[in-house]
């Protein structure tokens, strides 16, 4: 009997490339759309922890937390929006431990007691990022001349300035973001990567910021951030 011979087409070299090329693609194409998505992600996040801290300052404001008799806003630190001690010595809490870590400059802790009182700060050396972003307390209004948020101790009776920016500019997030009393929440685009990379018009650099906001944007008293038209700060909605 005459055995049947059966051909196998298989892949030519050149389809090979091509079917390896199309693959090679499509990996890319998930890996941007995956970076896009953390970004987002991380920005939203950050957006979200400001706003939850402006409802938060209403409710301090209101309830008097930190126990020192006086309708103001906490103006000192980050952190210590989570550390401020209750009656008993032990930390309110009003944002989660891993949000007060990110703090790229919390304050000492105190005793004794005078009020407000402030628990030992959460983390030794550096700031440990919170989804991508470090956060701070700005240290001066849109005054002119600037008024410190801190005037006459760690509270402030009607101003408070909080900034979130990411850990790795353009790695963990595009924006810098700023929070104030009014509730109304800020954006400007970081256009180049850290550290030491561009910071918004009339930044101060933080230590360990990347390109963090320090101080009120622009000139002492100016209108940047209500001229967004002309600004590089947008209004987040």
């Amino acid at each position: 009997m005459k055995r049947m011979r059966r051909d196998s087409p298989g892949f030519t070299l050149i389809e090979l490339l091509i079917v390896l090329a199309i693959a090679i693609l499509l990996l890319s194409i998930a890996i941007t759309s995956l970076s896009r998505a953390r970004l987002a992600s991380n920005e939203s996040q950050a957006v979200a922890a400001l706003r939850n801290v402006a409802v938060l300052q209403t409710a301090w404001r209101q309830n008097d937390a930190d126990g020192n008799g006086q309708a103001d806003f906490w103006t000192q630190d980050w952190s210590g929006l989570h550390r401020v001690a209750n009656k008993d010595g032990a930390p309110w809490a009003f944002i989660s431990a891993e949000l007060a870590k990110a703090d790229g400059a919390p304050a000492l802790g105190t005793t004794g007691t005078a009020r407000p009182l402030v628990t030992a700060p959460l983390v030794t050396g550096v700031a440990v990022p919170h989804a991508g972003y470090f956060y701070r307390a700005m240290t001066s209004d849109n005054s002119n001349p600037p008024m410190p948020y801190q005037a006459g101790g760690p509270t402030n009776p009607g101003k408070f300035g909080f900034t979130a920016w990411p850990a790795e500019p353009e790695a963990t997030g595009h924006h810098v973001f700023i929070l104030m009393e009014s509730g109304a929440i800020w954006a400007r685009d970081l256009e180049g990567p850290g550290p030491g990379g561009p910071a918004p018009a009339g930044a101060t650099l933080m230590g360990n910021s990347k390109g963090g906001q320090l101080a009120w944007p622009g000139a002492p008293g100016g209108s940047a951030l209500n001229e967004p038209e002309e600004s590089a700060w947008k209004s987040v909605q």
